[in-house]
Parts: C-alpha cells; sequence; structure tokens
C-alpha cells in the first residue's frame, strides 16, 4: 500500500516528462548526452544527534541519458534549448550499518546557463523514486529515524561546469544536493540530505541538430484564474501506524507577467482529520469538530514552462486557525501540468514553514 502510494505521488512529474519528450516530432540518434560522475561529500545534519550516527563521507555514483531540445515548442526556445534526462544514482548514506546504501531512478531537466566556446555551465533538478537498504525498525534498526521505507522520494539538483577536450567529449565538475525522504506516507521521515562535489565526463552520441530559432510570439493572455481540488494521506509525528486523510480546496488569481513568470494571490480552505486525536491525545479539553478544518490566504509565484508550472506558496491562517499547534504560517511547493485547454493536475508539498505536513495530488480548472 505505502508502495503504492509513492508511486502515485509522483506521477505528476513522469506525466511532465511524457509531455516533454512527445513534444519532439520523432526521438532520433541526435543531441543525445551520456554522463557519467563520482560524487563526494556530506550529510547536511537536520539535528545534532546524526553527528554521532554518521561514521563516513558520502560517495555517489550517477549515471545519466539526456537528450536536448531542437526549440519544435516555444517554451524550449524561451529557455535556451534545455534537455530531459533519467539518471541512475548510487549512493552511501553515511553508516551502512544504520542508514545502508540507496539507489535511485531520477527524471529531470537540464536547463543552459552560459555556453561560450568550449565551456558550458548548466543546472539540473529532478524528482525520482529511491530504494533505501536499510529503514527504522524498532527492535532491528531502532537508531534509523530518519528512514521509514524502502522505497522513498528522490529529489536532485546539480550546478555544473563542462570543458570540451575533443570533439564530442567533455570533463565536467560541480557540486549537487539531494534529498531522501517518504513524504511524510510513514513515520519516523526526518529524511536525509546530502551535499556533494562530482567529476565526471560528458559524451555526445550521434549527430548535432539544428536548432528551431523561430521568434517568440505575444502573450494571448495577461491573467487567469484556477480551482482545485486536492487530497493526500499523511501520518503523524508519534511513531504511530495511523494514517489520516488531509484535503484542500483553493480558489486562485493569477497575474501573467511573461511567457515565464506570474504571480497570485488566493484562498484556501484546508481539512486536516488527524487534528482531534491528536487534541485528544495531547489532553486538550473542549474539542470541537470543527478544529480539524483551516482556512487561510497565499501569495504565489509561478514558473512556466509551456503546460508545465512550477509554483511556490507562502500562506498565512486566517478564520479556521490551528488549534493543536498555533501555526501561524504555510508554504507549498507544487509542480503543475495543463493537459487541456481547462484542467490540470497538480503534486504539491505541504509545509508548515520548515516542517512537511502532507503531500498532496490534486485536479484542477482554469480559465481566462
Amino acid at each position: 500500500m505505502l508502495n503504492y502510494k509513492i508511486k502515485y505521488s509522483i506521477i505528476v512529474v513522469f506525466l511532465f516528462f511524457v509531455k516533454i519528450s512527445n513534444s519532439q516530432s520523432k526521438f532520433k540518434i541526435e543531441d543525445i548526452h551520456l554522463r557519467a560522475n563520482y560524487q563526494r561529500g556530506v550529510l547536511l545534519f537536520e539535528y545534532d544527534f546524526f553527528n554521532y550516527l554518521v561514521n563516513d563521507n558520502i560517495n555517489a555514483f550517477e549515471i545519466n541519458i539526456n537528450k536536448e531540445f531542437q526549440g519544435n515548442r516555444e517554451w524550449q526556445r524561451l529557455y535556451k534549448y534545455p534537455s530531459v534526462g533519467l539518471s541512475f544514482f548510487y549512493t552511501s548514506l553515511g553508516n551502512d550499518s544504520i542508514y545502508g546504501k540507496a539507489f535511485a531512478l531520477n527524471p529531470n531537466i537540464n536547463f543552459n546557463l552560459l555556453t561560450k566556446h568550449k565551456l558550458s555551465i548548466k543546472y539540473t533538478v529532478g524528482v525520482g523514486l529511491t530504494y533505501a537498504t536499510k529503514h527504522f525498525n524498532l527492535e532491528t534498526n531502532y537508531a534509523n529515524i530518519a528512514i521509514a521505507s524502502h522505497l522513498n522520494i528522490w529529489f536532485n539538483t546539480e550546478l555544473f561546469a563542462t570543458y570540451k577536450i575533443y570533439k564530442d567529449v567533455s570533463l565536467m565538475a560541480g557540486t549537487a544536493f539531494s534529498h531522501l525522504s517518504n513524504a511524510n506516507l510513514a513515520e519516523p521521515n526526518i529524511g536525509i540530505n546530502t551535499w556533494t562535489f562530482l567529476v565526471g565526463t560528458d559524451i555526445q552520441v550521434g549527430g548535432k541538430k539544428k536548432k528551431n530559432t523561430s521568434p517568440i510570439s505575444e502573450l494571448k493572455h495577461k491573467k487567469y484564474y484556477t480551482f482545485i481540488v486536492a487530497g493526500g494521506i499523511k501520518h503523524t509525528r508519534r511513531f504511530a501506524k495511523s494514517s489520516y486523510f488531509s484535503g484542500s480546496t483553493e480558489f486562485e488569481y493569477n497575474r501573467i507577467l511573461s511567457h515565464k513568470f506570474a504571480l497570485g494571490i488566493g484562498a484556501d480552505l484546508f481539512q486536516d482529520n488527524s487534528i482531534t486525536d491528536e487534541m485528544r491525545r495531547a489532553e486538550i479539553k473542549d474539542i470541537k469538530t470543527w478544529y480539524k478544518y483551516k482556512s487561510g490566504i497565499h501569495i504565489s509565484q509561478e514558473i512556466i514552462f509551456g503546460d508545465v508550472s512550477f509554483i511556490l506558496h507562502e500562506g498565512m491562517y486566517i478564520g479556521f486557525k490551528d488549534k493543536l499547534n498555533n501555526q501561524k504560517f504555510y508554504n507549498r511547493g507544487v509542480l503543475r501540468y495543463k493537459f487541456s485547454d481547462h484542467f490540470f493536475v497538480s503534486s504539491a508539498m505541504k509545509t508548515n514553514v520548515f516542517v512537511l505536513d502532507v503531500m498532496e495530488v490534486g485536479l484542477g480548472y482554469y480559465w481566462n
């Protein structure tokens, strides 16, 4: 059941890569790059007790295959012909006996920040699935309170430079950040963060097709509205097996500033079925049924990649406030994919400031 939830929770990410891959008229052995690199670094400690458990540096290997876009879609020309790829990671996690190893499959998108003669600077971001060989067990691995399940979500971002040394062969060097957790679908869920430096090679395979350099069209619309219904399953932070439904509805007004960027303001209504149980365990008296509801307003910043958007929300609880932890603010990181002229699907990570609350999957309607 847990494996199904995690796979479903990142379906929007895979829809994204299917969509942009299909945007090419025909997949050919052109503009293909193969990358391999070795990474070495450290765990970024969220709590001091990790210092006593970690006994080694992070050692990782990555193999990546990616294909450059030729600019057949307008957003590809706007972002200087990025590429889409798939990476396989193998990494240690700082203590083989407690945390074990991790194997990750990571769809990613690569952006060209600077290209000058033989030198290129690139930025990569991806979200995928990872298998951790060890996880928390109250009897056999109680010290591992960072990882609660074998299957987890893997987030990775890299900033690196490549320098061409011979025809289609380049050397690469840079830095990377990775995060492993299960999106609060099982407890404990502190997660593991790594920071590494990387060195490797980039080899171009096949021919190189001429890019589409058609001019960018004018904006068709200056604003749009959205209505979203979303939901997810969450655990509390009590090391308990119980899971609870958490849902939300959202209305938002957005102002489109350019082909790449939009700003918005919206209102939210949240339902969290864990609230009343947690209040009873905290021996809070006079609990009302409506305490499981919260409402708020938010502002949003949207980065647009054609039919796909990445959005950040910063919100404040107003009206129905948090009666359990008295949280004042909330945040969301949202990945959205428009699959028709009016409908979209989305995946969002909701946090109360820095503490992950729930991962939501939603269906929305938008209009101009």
